[in-house]
């Protein structure tokens, strides 16, 4: 049999636990611009020695969403790949979703 402050020791510790888990669940501190800013350097750095490979230097490109979700933030991003069409109104951006954890790390 454990004595009560063994019990007050393993409450206190579950409960510490518990709290450090919901603040890391709900990640204050990765904002919508914070996750949008991580994700574009993410992004431009995955295609930064590929000639003619994947930007945002077209039309409606870019960060499009950002939603909070358990333990970071997802963000939705259009892009384009290879050259830039000659008329400008092409709609055919490509499309991906990253995730910004609580650590700041982005994963696709």
């Amino acid at each position: 049999m454990r004595s009560d402050k063994g019990r007050k020791i393993i409450v206190l510790a579950a409960l510490l636990l518990l709290v450090i888990t919901a603040v890391c669940a709900w990640c204050p501190w990765v904002g919508r611009s914070y996750a949008a800013d991580r994700t574009t350097a993410h992004f431009r750095l995955e295609w930064k020695d590929t000639a003619d490979g994947c930007g945002f230097d077209c039309p409606d490109c870019g960060v499009k969403q950002t939603r909070r979700t358990m333990f970071g933030t997802k963000v939705s991003v259009a892009y384009q790949c290879g050259q830039l069409p000659s008329e400008p109104a092409s709609a055919d951006n490509r499309t991906k979703t990253y995730f910004v954890s609580f650590l700041g790390t982005v994963h696709e």
